[in-house]
């Protein structure tokens, strides 16, 4: 056993004692909104609060804004110019009733949306409740509820005023930020990944074998059929060249009106969202376990064998390489370089050798080139920019959701115990610093090794393991 997974296997045994303290602080921050009827909308927030938007763009960390969308932007690339915790504070936890899959976006006023999954009923015999759509201000507390009859995996679109989402209700919506439905269109299959704008105000989303291309009003100004179910979320290039993956592992390239212009086929399914590069390369995973790259007009770049399913959207760093999520036998993140395909780090979790379990949350960069995503092993993690372990944050389910950065720093992420933890460089109430907090702990910078180490504090449990470095291949 490597030393690094020695680490993280004694972390995952000592950062239980802490989760008793995170577990008082979810308990209250319950909603209490109580069971919510599939056409019913509950707005407003407990006891009269007010919300709390977000300050002007021009004030927070230099207008960098956060996430709108599915991977933050049209072509999915997974990362911000934001800086995120250096070591994590539990600001809240707010416990949905359902697991949560999807990714949290933000509209401009800073409201935070994102779905969920549907939760066993309440009382004996009770039925069991619908996914939701719920927008929560930056305290946590609840501003819409809205049942849809069923889970809610894909991630919420915002635009000026509209928020756009799929259900696997076979149904794709389009709300105000009221909760008042402007559209619903019969999909025909479940509408489960995240939507994309694209040129003229398009919104572009797949749900079953189809690519729907939407207009405003809700009316589909195409439609593209693939050989099979198409389970990623379409990334759109500067040029409106619309790339999707299917489980018919097929690649497509369609234009901007739908039409095939070429397809790249891998080994296996195409469930990892593809990702555009900077200079217009295509980046996608598979189930044939490899990291596919390819030029524009669809030739080969580099195809590497990273020993597991890869089904999480890759993400784009600030130097010239990428990231990748990999399910087992050996679950870990890699970094290779974007043009080349030559590894640059690969960091591993201590988890099972089972196929289907390692990380399928898409990782995250950001302004600093730090990586955070999610594992199977109940912890919510933050590396630096060359693999090394900078933090590590226990939570109570596995965690699939990829993660957000709001403005001011905060880090968001769903996780299957229901809840939506976020997760601030300072603690609650404070506005992120360096220096020493108001509990007089020293915050640890990272190390050369790129840890840190973060003591817990009233806000909620926060661990961090010793110091460790990236493990080779």
């Amino acid at each position: 056993m490597s030393g690094g997974r020695q680490t993280l296997l004694l972390v995952a045994m000592w950062g239980g004692a802490l989760i008793s303290v995170a577990a008082l602080t979810v308990s209250r921050m319950r909603s209490g909104d109580g069971d919510v009827l599939p056409d019913e909308v509950v707005t407003g927030l407990p006891s009269g609060a007010p919300s709390t938007p977000l300050p002007p763009l021009g004030e927070v960390q230099g207008g960098r804004v956060p996430f709108r969308s599915y991977r933050g932007d049209a072509r999915h690339t997974g990362r911000t110019a934001i800086v995120g915790p250096r070591e994590p504070h539990l600001r809240f936890a707010f416990e949905t009733g359902g697991m949560i899959k999807s990714q949290v976006v933000v509209d401009e006023a800073g409201r935070l949306w994102f779905g969920t999954l549907g939760a066993p009923g309440v009382g004996l015999d009770a039925p069991p409740q619908p996914g939701e759509l719920i927008a929560l201000d930056r305290r946590g507390q609840v501003l819409l509820r809205r049942a849809l009859g069923a889970d809610v995996y894909s991630t919420p679109l915002v635009t000026s005023d509209r928020v756009y989402v799929g259900s696997d209700a076979d149904r794709f919506y389009a709300f105000t930020f009221a909760g008042e439905r402007r559209f619903e269109l019969e999909t025909g299959d479940d509408a489960d990944v995240g939507a994309t704008l694209g040129a003229d105000d398009l919104v572009y989303f797949s749900a079953g074998r189809w690519l729907w291309a939407l207009e405003r009003s809700g009316t589909a100004r195409f439609r593209f059929e693939a050989l099979s179910k198409i389970y990623t979320s379409p990334a759109i290039a500067p040029d409106g060249t619309i790339y999707v993956g299917s489980q018919d592992d097929y690649l497509y390239a369609l234009s901007p009106t739908g039409e095939v212009r070429w397809r790249a086929r891998a080994g296996d399914d195409i469930d990892s969202s593809p990702v555009v590069g900077d200079d217009g390369a295509i980046f996608f995973g598979s189930d044939d376990r490899r990291v596919h790259a390819l030029d524009p007009s669809g030739r080969e770049r580099f195809s590497v064998d990273v020993g597991g399913y890869v089904r999480a959207p890759v993400a784009l760093t600030h130097d010239g390489g990428i990231v990748a999520a990999v399910m087992g036998p050996r679950p870990r993140i890699v970094s290779l370089d974007a043009h080349t395909g030559a590894l640059r780090f690969a960091f591993e979790l201590p988890m099972t050798e089972s196929p289907e379990m390692g990380v399928l949350s898409g990782p995250l960069v950001d302004g600093e080139g730090s990586i955070y995503f999610g594992g199977h092993d109940d912890f919510i993690y933050s590396l630096s920019r060359t693999g090394g372990l900078r933090w590590a944050f226990r939570v109570e389910g596995d965690v699939d959701a990829p993660p957000m950065l709001d403005a001011d720093g905060t880090l968001y992420v769903g996780c299957d115990d229901g809840r939506l933890y976020a997760l601030a460089g300072s603690p609650a109430g404070e506005v992120p610093d360096a220096g020493v907090d108001d509990a007089g702990a020293a915050r640890a910078e990272p190390t050369d090794a790129g840890a840190a180490l973060a003591e817990p504090t009233d806000a909620g449990a926060s661990q961090s393991p010793p110091p460790d470095t990236a493990n080779e291949p």
